[in-house]
């Protein structure tokens, strides 16, 4: 038969901590108010873009001869969306004339991030090129970041900040839970009544259980 043992454990929870640690609404205000610059919605861009693929076929000149050609017919009054769904090879835009929808900054590959975040509303952007080949970017719209007003994000500081007065606790209730559980030395019901924890016990556990 298998060797069995059975266990006696004491388990320390960072969310039983944090459902127990007390504090006002003074002091999520407070906490709010120190960390104000990161409660705030990130600015999103809506863009469209032509890709130009380099690959066996199209050499990096070509690419970047033919992005210019659709950006001078652009120019002249094309219709952007047409033309992407003409020349574009990403698949996953083309057929919608380009478009991206909205993203937030870093989204993108660096290259094609850092032109995005600087074009006005209806400019459309030099040749750029990346990883995937050479791009034509326009941005149709942008939403500007806004701050996070304190009773909209009250819940969820509610949680942040239990959270972090809990980290502190937790450390402090493990370095005593190791050095009652030394001293007791072959018990844990004294320290789980010490500590105010559950003492748990599970039966005939082998191995492989």
């Amino acid at each position: 038969t298998e060797e069995q043992i059975d266990i006696e454990y004491i388990s320390v929870d960072i969310d039983d901590i944090a459902d127990s640690v007390e504090f006002n609404d003074e002091d999520l205000r407070e906490y709010y108010e120190e960390n104000i610059e990161r409660f705030v919605s990130n600015e999103e861009r809506r863009s469209r873009h032509i890709l130009i693929q380099i690959d066996e076929e199209v050499s990096e000149e070509s690419a970047l001869n033919l992005v210019t050609t659709i950006k001078n017919r652009l120019s002249d009054g094309e219709d952007f969306a047409s033309l992407a769904k003409e020349f574009s090879k990403d698949p996953g835009s083309a057929e919608n004339g380009g478009d991206l929808g909205w993203a937030e900054r870093g989204l993108f590959v660096p290259e094609f991030d850092k032109v995005l975040f600087s074009l006005e509303i209806g400019q459309m952007s030099e040749p750029v090129q990346t990883q995937f080949g050479s791009h034509l970017i326009r941005l149709d719209d942008l939403t500007e970041g806004q701050q996070q007003e304190f009773d909209e994000i009250s819940q969820e500081l509610d949680i942040e900040y239990s959270r972090l007065l809990a980290e502190d606790k937790l450390f402090e209730k493990a370095d005593r839970l190791a050095d009652l559980s030394l001293q007791a030395f072959n018990e844990l019901s004294s320290v789980a009544n010490k500590l105010d924890l559950t003492l748990n016990r599970i039966d005939g556990v082998t191995r492989n259980g």
